[in-house]
């Protein structure tokens, strides 16, 4: 529009020098003013485009179970921050306390779960008694197939042994 205003009058012979250059100084203005705006929102959309980049590499997928989120919604973290518990559930795992003169039996026992056998292996028994349990071993069972947190009963089948060991006794 500065332009048109400039343009209508630089030719006209009544208008004066002065004011033809206050009409071409008003439209170089108006001129350096938008291309300074365009510049700004250049600079601006390319802000968003790295800001949304940035956001993205902090977002993680996972394919284990998250347990909990520790910074909350809005807040900053440090470097090195913890920022969730994950839970592996590929793979589940029992913690149970037997009695010490039980435990050397377990080696070949059949373990059952909630009524089901062969879904989970005898995975470690530790040798030294638990410190809060101090008249019990700790067992730990690896397996899968069972809902996540919920109490279940396992038995231990001693009559239940791989044949090898049997033929073995036999002999």
């Amino acid at each position: 529009r500065k332009l048109e205003l400039y343009n209508r009058i630089k030719d006209l012979k009544s208008k004066s020098k002065l004011e033809k250059e206050q009409r071409f100084f008003d439209y170089s203005g108006a001129k350096a003013t938008l291309l300074n705006l365009q510049q700004r929102l250049s600079e601006t959309e390319a802000n968003i485009a790295l800001l949304r980049r940035t956001i993205e590499k902090k977002l993680f997928k996972t394919r284990f179970y998250l347990e909990k989120i520790y910074p909350r919604v809005g807040e900053y973290i440090g470097v090195g921050a913890p920022v969730a518990d994950l839970a592996d559930l590929s793979r589940e795992k029992i913690v149970l306390f037997v009695p010490v003169e039980v435990a050397p039996r377990l080696k070949g026992a059949q373990v059952v779960v909630a009524g089901k056998g062969g879904l989970f292996k005898i995975s470690k028994i530790w040798r030294v008694p638990d410190r809060q349990y101090i008249t019990s071993y700790r067992v730990e069972l690896i397996g899968k197939g069972l809902p996540v947190g919920k109490v279940v009963p396992v038995q231990f089948n001693f009559d239940h042994q791989p044949k090898k060991e049997r033929n073995e006794k036999e002999n």
